[in-house]
């Protein structure tokens, strides 16, 4: 995964603060399920260089990115 998605404006996480430019979003592994999960990738949310979870999937909170058991969660 890498940053500079592309993305405007800010992320709407209020845990967050950081420009959507800085995350990545994923579609919820959960077949056919088109929800996605939104990734802040800056490293910078407590453990330095570990990952944050702005939006997950509600109905499946298993579906998310490769890794995501070690980001820190932000929605909860």
């Amino acid at each position: 995964m890498t940053a500079s998605s592309g993305q405007v404006g800010a992320c709407s996480n209020s845990r967050c603060g950081h420009w959507n430019n800085e995350h990545n979003s994923y579609k919820c592994k959960e077949a056919g399920c088109r929800k996605r999960w939104k990734i802040c990738q800056t490293g910078d949310h407590g453990d330095s260089g570990v990952y944050a979870i702005c939006a997950k999937c509600p109905d499946h909170p298993a579906g998310g990115p490769e890794g995501f058991l070690e980001y820190i969660d932000l929605t909860v």
